[in-house]
């Protein structure tokens, strides 16, 4: 099946590309880290602080240099998926949710046993191309680490 998502006219891409590149360059973004802000300004960004201003010309020179379409290589390499504009979109379930809804409880906090489930229903979906660890986040979890127990769900199911 071939298909193709277009959720915004060009004009409104155009829009927001400028709005970004006004925002990079005026504004900047925070980078808490610091070897990542000595990165930045290498390549010509202005640093001020942990704010970092990225010019159009930055952006546009950097943008030319990304690849077109990139591989995503899975574990199993019949699961491998294609990034670009020549492959169809990759769908993968949303992220962040705390509740689930059963046919016997209704709306309640999701567990650890749910992200597993949800795990497995995303990682044999044949529509689904990518599943990530934080499709649930777990209320039975000590909060801290939760984040290293759903990635180590992701990686063992």
């Amino acid at each position: 099946m071939r298909f193709k998502i277009e959720a915004l006219t060009q004009q409104q891409i155009l829009d927001v590309h400028q709005a970004t590149l006004n925002l990079l360059q005026k504004k900047g973004v925070a980078v808490h880290h610091t070897p990542s802000r000595r990165l930045f300004q290498r390549h010509g960004a202005i640093v001020e602080g942990e704010m970092v201003k990225i010019s159009e010309s930055i952006v546009h020179e950097y943008l030319s240099k990304a690849p077109k379409s990139f591989t995503v290589v899975g574990r199993n390499p019949a699961r491998n998926i294609c990034i670009g504009e020549e492959y169809p979109p990759v769908l993968g379930p949303a992220g962040g949710a705390v509740f689930v809804n059963d046919m016997e409880n209704g709306r309640r906090l999701g567990l650890l046993k749910d992200l597993q489930n949800f795990l497995i229903l995303s990682q044999t979906s044949d529509f689904i191309g990518v599943a990530a660890a934080p499709i649930l986040t777990p209320a039975d979890l000590p909060p801290g680490n939760n984040h290293l127990t759903q990635m180590q769900e992701a990686i063992r199911i």
